[in-house]
């Protein structure tokens, strides 16, 4: 028997994964999923049109009553406040971009195109959460990681910040504010305090501060010691207020960092170190050791490397205006976005994947963009996922003979 362990359990995990993909994919096609929902709702120069994403709406809305009304009860039927929240949360996943990581902590943006990426998005782990409390757990989380648990959620924020200059927090109450801060505090372990200007809301971890023998800041400090936050820091410790908290100001935003001490029994103290401190275990100057046998080279390397993260950034800019471009008239994102959030725990949000999902595959179904409509024709469907089934009995069977 094979010993099943750490390894073959995070294979297991992947393969699954990917199973449960492959799966999804099959189905998606059959149902007409993977097809783009942007001729409903784009002019002739492929931008968004608000009277055609109402249009579209009107429809998917009208295509679930209708089956509802004749052939399912209506106990089954949402009521139409959770209806309103439906169509608020699909608006937002049609016109809101899919943001993703990019060089340098920015973002690229692009477009939402399959009825499959419109349920993937209503499908967000943000929808199915009990409580706020755990919502903003997850959006501090998500906000401060290049990973995201919830992906939609952190798409409209990201395009909140982008059309408005405001972040989600402007929404919170006092309480909720004040809940987030210890959250923030408690991933960051530094106090958030509000930035004067959205693009200083990512957070500044300063580096740690130094004392010991010569503990100057004159203008030969090196590494991050260079740096004005650095500089700040070590002047508020010296100034002695660092029993637990020390308080700066870095471009006009007051930041309380916690102090951490490094003293020339620290490994990390060499990092911190003067010049004239400075000493590796082969006896290498500063320069030597930092800079290497070729200073010019090194320098021209930090240059290029300087010179390539602004080009990212810059692209990832063009993706931003292209997505702005692209969402045309349709500026009601900001507004429809506050409106899920203020009603996300008012609502009887049960069966919102379930049911979206429903009213999707109706409307694929009626414009015949599902192998389900195809009336006999889907019997080649069919006969097609039966004999892969078979293909892949075949060769599991085959497959087990070569292990």
């Amino acid at each position: 028997m094979k010993e099943y362990n750490n390894e073959a359990n995070m294979d297991s995990f992947f393969r699954l994964k990917e199973l449960d993909r492959s799966l999804k994919n099959i189905r998606d096609t059959v149902l007409g999923r993977r097809e783009s929902f942007l001729p409903f709702v784009t002019d002739k120069e492929g931008r968004l049109d608000k009277d055609r994403v109402e249009a579209f709406l009107d429809e998917l809305i009208g295509g679930m009553k209708d089956y509802h009304n004749r052939y399912a009860t209506s106990k089954d039927m949402p009521d139409e406040d959770t209806i309103s929240f439906y169509r608020d949360v699909l608006y937002c996943a049609i016109v809101a971009p899919v943001v993703s990581p990019a060089y340098a902590l920015d973002t690229d943006y692009s477009l939402r195109d399959t009825f499959a990426e419109l349920v993937f998005a209503v499908g967000d782990k943000a929808f199915s959460m009990k409580d706020h409390k755990s919502f903003i757990e997850a959006e501090e989380a998500d906000r401060l990681s290049e990973y995201w648990d919830m992906d939609f959620i952190y798409d409209l924020n990201d395009a909140y910040i982008y059309l408005t200059g405001r972040t989600v927090r402007d929404s919170y109450s006092e309480e909720e504010k004040a809940y987030a801060n210890e959250v923030y505090l408690d991933i960051v372990g530094v106090e958030f305090e509000e930035p004067d200007n959205v693009s200083d809301e990512a957070p500044i971890v300063l580096p740690p501060v130094k004392t010991g023998p010569d503990e100057s800041t004159d203008e030969d400090t090196k590494d991050a010691a260079v740096d004005d936050a650095g500089k700040a820091a070590n002047k508020a410790v010296d100034d002695g207020n660092n029993d637990e908290y020390a308080e700066i100001e870095i471009g006009g935003s007051k930041m309380k960092i916690k102090a951490r001490v490094i003293t020339p029994d620290d490994p990390e103290y060499s990092l911190y170190a003067n010049e004239e401190d400075y000493n590796t275990d082969n006896g290498e100057s500063f320069e030597e050791d930092i800079l290497g046998d070729d200073p010019e080279y090194y320098l021209e390397q930090m240059e290029r490397e300087e010179q390539y993260m602004q080009m990212q950034m810059e692209l990832s800019e063009e993706t931003r205006k292209a997505w702005k471009d692209h969402i045309g008239n349709c500026e009601l994102l900001p507004d429809t976005y506050m409106r899920i959030r203020s009603r996300l725990f008012n609502v009887n949000r049960k069966n919102m994947e379930e049911d979206i999902s429903e009213m999707i595959d109706i409307f694929l179904y009626r414009h015949e963009l599902s192998a389900i409509a195809l009336g006999k024709a889907y019997g080649l469907i069919a006969h097609r996922v039966d004999e892969t089934v078979n293909l892949l009995e075949t060769e599991i069977k085959r497959a087990r003979m070569l292990v």
